[in-house]
């Protein structure tokens, strides 16, 4: 089995010579390795340093330039892309992009030639042994060796991708020589490589972390193309020159000392990139060794690894009950991953869109390359629903929400390529995925499209309708915890979000409801995206992923406390208003209520507002913290004082950045902590601060003088409000800063309603006032003026639930629409949309295999509306849990009734039993149930590997991360049970969301819109009257 085929190779040989674009992509190919063909064997061979040269990315990424510092814009010495290297013309010098001046200041030629052991040769002010230079006032040194070391194995593996590809492309010998003479000096090398003691990274930042020739993120791409190019140039082996009269003790060798070197450091954790990704490597060095044993164990690993104890040994990174990575996770093998790590709309666990986006892509290849071995994987429902998410997340058709480490100030998108699209659908023939093939860019266009069947899907109406079903609606992403609002056509689109999902594992942030606001090609309320970088780092861990950074509320100065998800109560869409209402008092350790009640409402086409009303109790003091776009800032209503003379939010004497209220993590050399695990507020990064009391009905306004677009905002009153600029990551594209509002209430025990309306606009803002009618802890109402007419209304929080009225009169007075969500009806002017039950039911029996459950409509419920119900959101529950569903249809009369829920998986887990507990109370495990630190599985339910017994799960308690441990798992069940059938040692057993016996929710909604004649037309998803 090789990785190309004779007719791919054809295929890709007559393109080129037939077709100009595909001649382009190989001349671009050719033209690259025609400059190796130019250089001799002996200069290519010592161009690969020993092992023991160190290596980095950068040369500091903290002070930047010894001399310059941060760089002309800004930036850090990270992120200014300012450093300058030709391994061909000074292998071991690199230049400043501000100055123009090299460092080190010594030959490490010379020192490097001598064997790395005379320092009379370290001359000077920079001289660098290798191991960086360090001056006496900086924590950190200066890479500048290990920067060159890098950049040159980069060129070096660049280079032999373009020597692999052009001898494939055209059969020249000469290109396989080269990179032959690549491979040899390489297969020396390779085997030594050890990140752990070989780089800045590990030395000075995150002790143990590991990898090869580069970080173990970066390494699996990099196996995988010394792989391929170990396949493909081993064919030229018989005929070379060179290599030719040792053939079989060549390819040994080079097969030793990179693919059998690439499997094991799959294997031993040198090579570990997010999910998938070293996945795909040790499949293709597995098929490239052309051992059947070798393919056998990779494929098993692939698919059943479970329970491996992580080798990592990292920075700490458990702390205060959070755990920010664990890379035995990623190990989990793909039938443990689609239920444990892999949320049912087929999102993994890092939370980042882009992350995530990338497990995609890797899944995709692992998945055509077990095709031939007999392993389908395109089948299972939650692997094709992995090609839908990013689709779901749109709003106005050019952003998704910047969930944890994504996309930027301005903007984020991510999106599948073509190549990735053409396999999926090439394998599953799936309308959508056709759909989505179908607008992207065709032809060829990369190499590897060279090799690929090319085919355009006709326009398919199933794959079209679900596209507009979930890109044009408000949507509820339950598994991964993402509420959209959505409303408007064209130009004219608006969409919020807020996020509620699992905080702060990896590539995620505090950011527990988090709201964005998107709209006339804008993010209007921006979350700052991805870091400076995502590596360890103070400005990452202690600002841009700090609760403070995003748009929602930090208790008590600190960032929040816990990673689990946050519990919605309410989600309905109805004619012209959507709202979601997210409670997550466990948040912060010390909140009772901590709930988030959005909605999206239409006053006309091109007018809408936001209603945001957040609620807090518990602690001391309260923030709201919001901040607009980059744009001309003002406030209205009320008079904030001068700017602070010093200092930051933080304190006048505490200066920008500085780690003020964390002592574990305040000292750069002796902290024994990740900054990833600060526990502070990040005050110290607002500055330029300004303070005032605000009453009711102040006003701020971000506004783009270029074309007109603006953001409005009205708030009521709170104790404090607090202006201040806060930096966004220095990176190319973000604004400098931005203008940040903090509402503060302080007090002890406090209780906080925070209550905004948000408003976009095109020229001319429509809302001219906000007015609060009445407010206590449970209840508030306002009174809204607007272009149209007046909006009352009332938001209660009772015995039964939340329920929303909203009455809109029209500029005479006249009521011209009502919305009522959740049981209730307020009486206005003698009229009232009157719903007086909920809608309930309990559940029956569960089948996970057409996502579908049976149920029995509670006695007090009003009757089910079948018609109705689709799309709407199920509720489920029992004392300690809480899921949400979207209905796909129903079926039934009376009181029993069959739900489904489309494609939807049931099942959140799948482990391997190693044993029950004592008197049938739970079972042990060693797969690694990772969530289970976020009290993932609490009150979920557990069943045999043939689902006939369903028990209720108390918790699933795993053992705490610790390097060199397996992460085992004690599954608790609530009370005792007969387990002595169908949980033996070695089963499969599982874990599902919900089971029988949980209660289903609906949320009733109705609204009626005043007819020409004076009648009112009512429509609703259940039993609504207008009462007059």
């Amino acid at each position: 089995m090789k990785l190309y085929s004779p007719d791919q190779i054809e295929l890709a040989r007559h393109r080129i010579a037939d077709d100009p674009s595909a001649k382009k992509i190989a001349n671009g190919t050719i033209t690259r390795a025609d400059e190796w063909l130019r250089r001799d064997d002996e200069l290519i061979r010592n161009l690969m340093p020993e092992a023991t040269v160190p290596r980095t990315w950068t040369v500091n990424f903290v002070t930047g330039c010894p001399i310059h510092g941060s760089g002309p814009k800004g930036f850090g010495g990270y992120a200014q892309g300012g450093w300058q290297h030709d391994p061909f013309e000074s292998k071991w010098q690199v230049t400043c992009g501000v100055g123009g001046e090299s460092y080190p200041s010594n030959d490490f030629g010379a020192f490097y030639d001598g064997g790395m052991v005379d320092r009379d040769l370290l001359t000077g002010d920079y001289p660098d042994d290798g191991w960086g230079w360090k001056s006496e006032d900086s924590a950190y040194r200066h890479w500048f060796i290990a920067y060159c070391c890098n950049s040159t194995w980069q060129a070096v593996v660049s280079g032999l991708s373009d020597l692999a590809h052009a001898y494939l492309l055209t059969g020249n010998v000469e290109y396989g020589h080269k990179g032959l003479v690549i491979l040899d000096r390489l297969s020396e090398v390779y085997p030594d490589l050890n990140y752990a003691k070989q780089s800045m990274y590990a030395l000075e930042f995150s002790p143990g972390y590991t990898g090869k020739m580069f970080d173990l993120i970066s390494e699996s791409g990099n196996a995988r193309k010394l792989c391929e190019a170990v396949d493909i140039l081993r064919e030229a082996i018989p005929g070379d020159p060179t290599y030719g009269a040792t053939e079989e003790e060549t390819r040994r060798k080079i097969e030793s000392g990179i693919v059998a070197a690439s499997l094991e450091g799959v294997y031993q954790g040198q090579v570990r990139s997010n999910y998938g990704g070293h996945q795909e490597a040790l499949l293709l060095a597995a098929i490239v060794s052309n051992d059947e044993r070798e393919l056998d164990r990779a494929v098993e690993w692939v698919l059943n690894n479970t329970g491996e104890a992580t080798k990592l040994k990292e920075m700490l990174t458990h702390f205060d009950g959070y755990i920010f990575r664990d890379k035995a996770a990623h190990a989990e093998g793909i039938n443990f991953a689609l239920d444990n790590l892999i949320f049912r709309e087929g999102i993994g666990w890092e939370s980042s869109p882009s992350y995530n986006n990338g497990w995609v892509v890797h899944l995709t290849n692992i998945a055509e390359m077990l095709s031939p071995l007999g392993v389908n994987l395109w089948d299972r429902p939650k692997f094709r629903r992995m090609y839908r998410w990013a689709v779901e997340m749109r709003c106005i058709d050019e952003f998704i929400p910047a969930v944890g480490d994504a996309g930027s100030a301005t903007g984020c998108m991510v999106g599948l390529g073509t190549g990735t699209l053409r396999k999926a659908y090439r394998a599953t023939r799936d309308p959508f995925i056709g759909e989505l093939l179908r607008r992207q860019k065709q032809g060829l266009y990369d190499y590897e499209s060279l090799f690929q069947k090319i085919e355009v899907p006709d326009a398919n109406k199933d794959g079209l309708a679900e596209l507009k079903q979930l890109t044009e609606k408000s949507h509820l992403m339950g598994g991964y915890g993402l509420a959209l609002l959505r409303t408007g056509k064209g130009k004219e689109k608006v969409a919020a979000s807020v996020y509620y999902g699992r905080a702060a594992t990896e590539h995620a942030h505090f950011d527990k409801l988090n709201l964005e606001l998107f709209a006339y090609g804008k993010k209007l309320i921006p979350d700052l995206g991805y870091p400076e970088h995502a590596a360890e780092g103070d400005r990452p861990g202690v600002w841009t992923k700090n609760t403070l950074a995003h748009a929602t509320v930090v208790v008590d100065g600190r960032r929040q406390d816990t990673q689990g998800p946050g519990k919605v109560k309410q989600f309905v869409e109805s004619e012209g208003l959507s709202l979601v209402e997210i409670d997550a008092p466990d948040t912060y350790h010390h909140t009772a209520e901590y709930r988030r009640t959005v909605a999206l409402v239409d006053i006309a086409p091109d007018v809408k507002y936001v209603l945001d009303l957040f609620r807090v109790a518990g602690g001391s003091q309260h923030d709201y913290s919001v901040h607009g776009f980059e744009g001309v800032f003002q406030t209205g209503n009320t008079e904030f004082s001068s700017p602070q003379k010093s200092g930051t939010l933080a304190g006048e004497d505490i200066p920008y950045g500085s780690i003020y209220d964390d002592p574990g993590v305040a000292d750069p050399v002796r902290k024994s902590r990740s900054y990833y695990t600060y526990r502070g507020g990040g005050y110290s990064y607002l500055y330029d601060v300004r303070r005032t009391r605000p009453g009711d009905d102040w006003w701020a306004d971000w506004r783009d003088e270029t074309d007109g677009v603006g953001l409005r905002a009205t708030f009521l009153s709170s104790d404090e409000a607090i202006h201040a600029h806060g930096d966004p990551p220095r990176k190319p594209g973000n604004p400098k800063q931005l203008d940040y509002l903090l509402l503060r209430n302080s007090g002890e025990h406090v209780n906080s309603q925070f209550v905004s309306i948000y408003e976009p606009y095109r020229e001319t803002h429509q809302i001219q006032s906000v007015k609060k009618l009445y407010q206590d802890e449970k209840c508030i109402a306002l009174e809204i003026r607007h272009q149209a007419g007046t909006d009352t209304i009332r938001h209660a929080i009772g015995t039964l639930g939340s329920s929303l009225t909203l009455t809109r009169s029209d500029l005479d007075g006249k009521i011209v629409k009502m919305h009522q969500i959740g049981p209730g009806g307020e009486v206005e002017e003698g009229k009232s949309l009157a719903i007086e039950k909920a809608i309930c039911a309990r559940i029956v029996s569960v089948d996970p295999a057409t996502s579908s459950v049976e149920v029995e409509r509670d006695r007090e419920s009003q009757p089910f509306r079948a018609s109705g119900l689709v799309r709407n959101i199920a509720r489920i529950h029992n004392t300690t849990r809480t899921c949400c569903y979207t209905i796909q249809s129903v079926e039934g009369k009376g009181r029993n009734f069959t739900i489904g829920f489309g494609s939807d998986a049931f099942r959140i887990g799948r482990f391997v039993i190693t044993g029950r507990n004592a008197g049938g109370s739970g079972l042990t495990t060693k797969t690694n149930l990772y969530l289970a630190a976020q009290g993932y599985y609490r009150g979920c339910w557990l069943t045999d590997k043939d689902h006939n017994l369903w028990l209720p799960v108390r918790d699933v308690l795993i053992t705490p991360h610790q390097p060199g441990v397996r992460r085992d798992a004690q599954i608790q069940l609530m009370g005792n049970h007969e387990m002595e059938s169908g949980f033996d040692q070695g089963d499969i057993a599982y874990l599902y969301d919900f089971g029988p016996g949980d209660t289903l929710d609906i949320e009733p909604y109705a609204t009626a819109v005043l007819r020409a004649e004076g009648t009112y037309r009512v429509r609703a998803n259940g039993r609504a009257e207008m009462k007059q």
